[in-house]
């Protein structure tokens, strides 16, 4: 063996390892890079989902059925909410008065309307319980594990069989 072969063999490995490694750094940036760009908006008031698409998951994960859409004076009448604060809304009750299942997306213009809205929700939430506690339990029931929640400009209020479903279904257009 040459002294030039034995010294140059060392120099060699190292240079390879060198490359090695310098790939490796390389493919971890770059799947960081990649991992980065598909995870969702970690704030909330960053990212701004359809109420439509947000209803039509809601509704269909809390199994509403046979709802009734309201505009926006139904909306301000049993819900107290004024349009002044609300960019857009989609809130649905149920077809006859003997059940107590609906659901309301709504999109404010501004997040400091949140407490205001979610206050008059509350008190709808309140209006409901008395109008169904002795006359029909089982309902009432089902008021009374309510979801009302705010993911930034969106303030969300379920009463179904399955809140936790139709939570769900809301919390996931938010998911980091």
């Amino acid at each position: 063996m040459s002294l030039k072969y034995t010294i140059l063999k060392p120099i060699r490995a190292f240079r390879s390892i060198g490359v090695l490694i310098g790939i490796m750094i390389i493919f971890a940036s770059l799947q960081f890079t990649l991992l980065q760009g598909c995870a969702g908006p970690s704030d909330p008031m960053s990212f701004n989902p359809p109420v439509s698409e947000i209803a039509a998951a809601v509704s269909a994960a809390g199994g509403y059925g046979g709802m009734v859409p309201l505009d926006g004076k139904m909306l301000e009448r049993l819900f107290n909410v004024s349009s002044d604060s609300i960019d857009s809304f989609e809130a649905q009750i149920a077809n006859v008065n003997i059940k107590a299942e609906e659901f309301a997306v709504i999109k404010l213009k501004s997040v400091s309307d949140a407490e205001s809205v979610s206050e008059k929700l509350e008190m709808r939430i309140s209006s409901q319980s008395e109008s169904f506690k002795d006359y029909l339990p089982q309902e009432y029931y089902l008021i009374s594990k309510h979801i009302l929640k705010t993911k930034g400009m969106y303030v969300f209020y379920a009463v179904a069989q399955d809140p936790s479903a139709a939570e769900k279904a809301f919390d996931s257009f938010f998911e980091d």
